[in-house]
């Protein structure tokens, strides 16, 4: 990339489907947008940009997605698949990092939203899918902004935990066997 490194346009994977466990960084700048769409990652993946777009993709690894700077709000499309632990983290001060503004995601293990994180829009719309654990530790995290709907869901015992409330809209509990733990206010 250059002694300078990704600092401006887009750069959009489409269609990538990894091999082996070899984790994925990709870390950008100023104006830079990063497109995910239709991908396969099977090795932890690290995104950092001014704008992640996540569409139809599957990360098997953990993952960890940061918003960095005031560009533009970053509203992933949905239909995403998450099999590792998920942390999510808006640095920008001015603009929303939505998920599943589209249909919804499906996080099949934990999913920890960084302390003092800004907006971060959860289940935009759809129906997104949480299997495991959840700790949110910022007041600026919400499942309320649209149509959308958050199911609790699989087989083990989920806890709800961090440092502020819940804001849920839409919220529907069907787990096959296990239970929820409410450690904060809904």
């Amino acid at each position: 990339t250059g002694e300078g490194g990704l600092t401006d346009g887009i750069i959009t994977l489409k269609g990538i489907h990894q091999s082996g466990q070899v984790g994925n960084e990709l870390i950008g700048d100023d104006g830079l947008v990063i497109n995910i769409d239709s991908c396969t990652f099977t090795g932890d993946v690290t995104l950092t940009a001014p704008s992640i777009l996540l569409k139809n993709s599957v990360f098997m690894g953990d993952a960890a997605f940061t918003k960095i700077r005031t560009s533009s709000n970053s509203y992933c499309y949905g239909g995403n698949a998450f099999y590792g632990s998920v942390t999510l983290d808006n640095q920008d001060n001015s603009n929303a990092f939505r998920f599943a503004n589209i249909t919804g995601d499906y996080f099949y293990n934990d999913v920890l939203f960084v302390p003092e994180s800004n907006e971060i829009q959860m289940a935009h719309t759809g129906t997104t899918r949480f299997e495991g654990d959840v700790s949110i530790n910022s007041s600026e995290i919400s499942f309320k902004t649209n149509n959308g709907k958050v199911i609790l869901s699989g087989e083990n015992n989920q806890t709800l935990d961090g440092t502020d409330p819940y804001p849920f809209c839409k919220l529907e509990i069907n787990k096959t066997s296990g239970s929820v733990q409410l450690n904060q206010q809904a």
